[in-house]
């Protein structure tokens, strides 16, 4: 029942072909586990771009994407691909289309959390590392870090009057 509702959802917003549309799936190994859910990121994957949308899928995981019975798809149509620092699962990149250049280029991918933060990019058969260096206000609307959420939330229950714009201000001046 959900993922008819977010299908209806989505495909109505994607037959305006006027309107420029991104469609983030985070998380997307609970979609990917899924036959419905499969099916939809498969459909995206095949269409979006005809309708003006592009799909951007996220994971923690190379696995989770190509554990999928959507994997075909998603791999063929996704002319770029981002990775960031793995843990492990270096050796799966292949799959994605990475010679061994890029994976080894992947595997020296580094982070400092609140500092920088590596990036890999792909598109067609192009390809650069990044360096990603948010300012602090950047930083604390995007971490999702477990320990600044601790931080945020302390400070909220310090200033509970304060504005969200306020918080976040608060927590990139480090006070």
């Amino acid at each position: 029942m959900y993922f008819f509702v977010i299908r209806s959802v989505i495909w109505a917003k994607l037959q305006n072909r006027r309107l420029k549309k991104i469609i983030a799936i985070d998380e997307g190994w609970k979609f990917f586990n899924d036959d419905v859910g499969s099916e939809l990121i498969e459909d995206l994957y095949r269409t979006a771009r005809k309708f003006n949308g592009a799909i951007f899928s996220i994971s923690q995981s190379p696995k989770d994407f190509l554990d999928t019975k959507a994997a075909n798809a998603i791999i063929a149509n996704s002319y770029v691909k981002y990775v960031l620092k793995l843990a492990k699962g270096h050796e799966l990149l292949s799959q994605f289309d990475l010679n061994e250049n890029e994976v080894e280029a992947v595997k020296l991918l580094q982070a400092k959390p609140r500092v920088f933060s590596d990036l890999f990019v792909k598109f067609g058969s192009r390809a650069v590392v990044a360096r990603v260096e948010p300012c602090p206000l950047d930083y604390w609307i995007c971490t999702t870090d477990a320990k600044d959420h601790v931080t945020e939330e302390k400070v909220r229950a310090e200033n509970p009057g304060l504005s969200e714009t306020d918080i976040l201000l608060k927590l990139a001046e480090g006070k």
